[in-house]
């Protein structure tokens, strides 16, 4: 679909690439090929914005718990991804780790590929999700 689209812009072929490989490491989550696209699926599982899950929060557990995250801090240091969810006291670490594995699983994917660790925070002190 995106191609019909991308072929009536101006866009150069290269950067028509680029966003061709995006839609497709989005598409496959498991299979990372550009770094367009590991910092797409990265962005996409870390934002957990109320306004995104609000309705799902009402339907299923891991959305209800997604919605006790308050903010989420994503910093560069050294060879290190580091991604803190700011949560309140009825955030489940559980449901998050059990329930939700591709929010986990893909953000670390993603860092691999760049060539850097992925570390987990809930408040600021480190979590081991494995």
């Amino acid at each position: 679909m995106c191609i019909h689209f991308l072929d009536k812009t101006n866009l150069s072929q290269e950067n028509k690439d680029t966003i061709i490989h995006a839609i497709e490491d989005h598409s496959n989550g498991n299979e990372i090929n550009s770094p367009v696209g590991a910092a797409l699926l990265l962005a996409d599982k870390i934002d957990i914005s109320k306004n995104r899950v609000l309705e799902l929060g009402k339907q299923d557990r891991w959305h209800s718990n997604l919605l006790n995250i308050e903010e989420t801090i994503l910093t560069v240091e050294d060879k290190n991804i580091i991604i803190n969810y700011i949560v309140n006291d009825k955030f489940s670490r559980e449901i998050l780790s059990e329930e939700w594995k591709k929010g986990i699983t893909i953000p670390i994917k993603a860092s691999n590929y760049f060539g850097c660790n992925c570390i987990f925070q809930l408040n600021g002190n480190i979590v081991d999700f494995a």
